[in-house]
């Protein structure tokens, strides 16, 4: 079976054809991609957040966390947890927008909730 010049110059078009939708549509691939990867990061985050809120833990359990010889992941979780679940819709929004900008934030309002904890329940 041979086939025509015709015929050959039909499959040459189709084939670039092809090769040009693929190569237009990997840039939305690379986002589709970093979208997904950030809210799996955001649902693993999410759980462990509202497990360490669920505990109910009080401001002094707290301050005697930190003064403990926890590690600092777990502080700062154990800080943040109440207030990342009363504010997690709007968390999400800006972390699935730009998750750096979203990190930042949250690191900064775990140093503010971290003082909060010292000053309030330091005894006198």
């Amino acid at each position: 079976m041979s086939l025509t010049n015709f015929e050959l110059s039909l499959i040459v078009i189709m084939l670039l054809a092809i090769g040009n939708i693929i190569f237009k549509l990997i840039p939305s691939f690379k986002y589709w991609y970093a979208t997904f990867k950030s809210l799996q990061e955001w649902n693993n985050l999410s759980t462990i957040m509202r497990v360490l809120a669920q505990l109910n833990l009080t401001d002094y359990q707290i301050y005697q966390a930190i003064e403990s010889d926890y590690s600092d992941e777990i502080i700062e979780l154990l800080v943040l947890s109440a207030w990342f679940v009363k504010h997690e819709q709007r968390l999400k929004s800006l972390w699935i927008e730009d998750p750096d900008s979203a990190n930042d934030f949250i690191n900064s309002m775990a140093i503010s909730r971290y003082n909060y904890y010292c000053e309030c329940c330091e005894p006198s």
